[in-house]
């Protein structure tokens, strides 16, 4: 196996390990939460059940499953490089996103 193959490996077992860890509404006591793995994998599910309807819809979109599953699959990594859930609500966004980034190319910086 080459070395960048072992990098992309590593790397996703790394955000997938954390992913598991990490709770969502973590202390929230309305919200029975999951873990970010969990968040994923329905998503994941939910697009798998959906495709056919998205592909009729915009059948002069060929690329939007794939685009909608890679924007699915990273929109929480700044939470796993972090550690912990960010809930939405009391999220400031946009306000780091250098740092936010930063971090992220760090995170992946081996590949």
């Amino acid at each position: 196996m080459s070395q960048d193959m072992k990098s992309v490996l590593d790397l996703t077992a790394y955000f997938q390990t954390e992913a598991e860890k990490i709770l969502r509404y973590e202390k929230n006591p309305f919200v029975e939460g999951d873990s970010i793995a969990e968040h994923l994998a329905r998503g994941g599910r939910l697009l798998t059940y959906i495709t056919p309807a998205l592909q009729e819809e915009f059948p002069e979109e060929p690329s939007l499953i794939g685009d909608i599953f890679v924007r699915l699959m990273v929109h929480d990594d700044d939470e796993i490089i972090e550690g912990f859930d960010i809930p939405t609500a009391i999220k400031n966004h946009d306000v780091k996103n250098d740092e936010e980034i930063s971090a992220f190319s760090k995170a992946v910086s081996g590949l």
